[in-house]
């Protein structure tokens, strides 16, 4: 599991820093996909709120259909965002000042700690 999230992990850096953006002069719009991503991350920690309220309520089925919700949101969010990212490459942050190394601090966090939880996400799904 720890090899899958090392590789998902490099693949993702690659993508995003390292490769050149796919041409879309095919006339193929991914603009819509950024508002789509936060709708689908918004449902999927909607479903998770839901779903710790159920398990506390020891409403067991009720929970396990929230979090099998919460993790096809968050694969179709993952499958929007390599779509996005293929196409269109990466945004560049143009903030300067103070929030610049804040901004990092957040980005890197959210990397390192996403490639972190993927076995943690997956090994229930795996044990059931």
């Amino acid at each position: 599991m720890i090899l899958v999230s090392a590789v998902i992990f490099v693949f993702l850096l690659w993508l995003l820093y390292l490769r050149e953006p796919v041409s879309t002069e095919s006339g193929l719009n991914v603009g819509f996909l950024p508002p789509l991503n936060a709708f689908l991350n918004a449902l999927s920690a909607l479903c998770l709120a839901a779903g710790y309220v159920a398990i506390r309520n020891k409403n067991r089925k009720l929970h396990q259909k929230l979090m099998l919700s919460a993790l096809g949101l968050s694969a179709a969010f993952l499958v929007s965002y390599l779509i996005y990212h293929t196409f269109h490459g990466d945004t560049p942050f143009l903030g300067e000042g103070w929030i610049r190394p804040v901004y990092f601090f957040i980005l890197i966090s959210h990397v390192v700690l996403s490639a972190v939880m993927l076995p943690l996400i997956l090994i229930p799904y795996i044990l059931l």
